[in-house]
């Protein structure tokens, strides 16, 4: 199998959120599928309009924590690498990134 059927594989793998690869790189407690995420939207729904009190909403695999975007360092070279792409000194490798 070449290496770029492979890539393509595992990033089909990666954004499909029902295979086990997924779950494990975001720490999740166990994969999902979409029906499950729908069934549990709707239980928090009439949950939430057939209560009094505020319920407690249906327990979802992944924490608060996991939600929240990683902080993007700026590295300190930058505007020495912008200088040199920009006077031509930097070989630009277009590679086409596999789908």
């Amino acid at each position: 199998m070449p290496w770029d059927e492979v890539v393509y594989l595992i990033s089909v793998l990666m954004s499909d959120p029902t295979s086990w690869l997924q779950a494990a790189k975001n720490n999740w407690s166990h994969p999902i599928d979409y029906n499950w995420t729908i069934a549990a939207a709707t239980y928090d729904l009439l949950a939430t309009v057939n209560s009094k009190s505020k319920p407690k909403p249906w327990p979802r695999p992944w924490t608060a924590n996991n939600t929240k975007k990683p902080i993007r360092k700026i590295r300190n070279d930058t505007r020495d690498i912008l200088r040199r792409a920009k006077d031509g000194e930097i070989e630009w490798q277009s590679k086409p990134t596999p789908m």
